[in-house]
C-alpha cells in the first residue's frame, strides 16, 4: 500500500497506459484515459478505504469506469471478459475469482454437451473421486467401458472448449 499518492502514481502511471493502449485507438486516448482516472483518484484519495479493496483494485475500478465511458463516446462494443483481463492484476482476488467462475460456467456448459453417461462417468470420476470399477457399479457397465466413456468425454470436453467464445481456454 502507498502511502501518498505520489508513489501510487509512480506506481501505476506507466502499467495503466500501457493496458490502455491496448484497448484503444491510440496512445493519446489511453493518456487522456489514465489523466482522468488518476486525476479522480487524487481528488478523492482521502476517500480511499483498504478494509474494501487493495489500491490497485480501487484505481482499476476507476480506469475501467474512464474506459467505459471513451467506449460509449466512441461507440465501440465493450467486452467485458476482455475487459477484466487486461484492467484486473492477474495476482488480485478478484480477478482470480472473476476468472475462476467464468471457467466454471464454460466447463458447467460443455458437460452439458455430453451424453449422459459421459456426462455421469466425467462426474463420478473427477467430482466425485469415484474409481472406474466403482463408476462401472454405478453406472451398470464394464470399467474398460467406463474408460472409453471418459476418454470421449474429454476429448469432447476439449472440442467443446475450443469454439471461438471460449477462446481463452484453447
Amino acid at each position: 500500500m502507498y502511502a501518498s499518492y505520489e508513489e501510487f502514481f509512480q506506481a501505476y502511471w506507466h502499467r495503466v497506459v500501457r493496458y490502455l493502449h491496448n484497448k484503444c485507438s491510440s496512445y493519446a486516448d489511453a493518456e487522456d484515459i489514465a489523466s482522468q482516472a488518476f486525476l479522480y483518484c487524487h481528488q478523492n484519495w482521502h476517500q480511499y478505504d483498504a478494509r474494501k479493496a487493495s489500491q490497485s483494485t480501487w484505481l482499476f475500478m476507476i480506469v475501467r469506469s474512464r474506459w467505459l465511458n471513451y467506449c460509449r463516446s466512441q461507440k465501440k462494443h465493450v467486452d467485458m471478459d476482455m475487459l477484466s483481463n487486461v484492467l484486473f492484476d492477474e495476482n488480485d482476488p478478484l480477478h482470480q475469482a472473476i476468472e475462476l467462475e467464468s471457467m466454471r460456467q464454460q466447463i458447467a456448459s460443455a458437460l452439458e454437451t455430453l451424453p449422459v453417461n459421459q456426462k455421469k462417468a466425467v462426474i463420478f470420476r473427477f467430482f466425485g473421486d469415484k474409481s472406474d470399477e466403482e463408476i462401472a457399479q454405478i453406472l451398470d457397465t464394464s470399467p474398460g467401458n467406463v474408460r472409453v466413456m471418459i476418454f470421449r468425454a474429454l476429448k469432447k470436453l476439449k472440442e467443446s472448449m475450443k469454439h471461438p467464445e471460449n477462446e481463452e481456454y484453447r
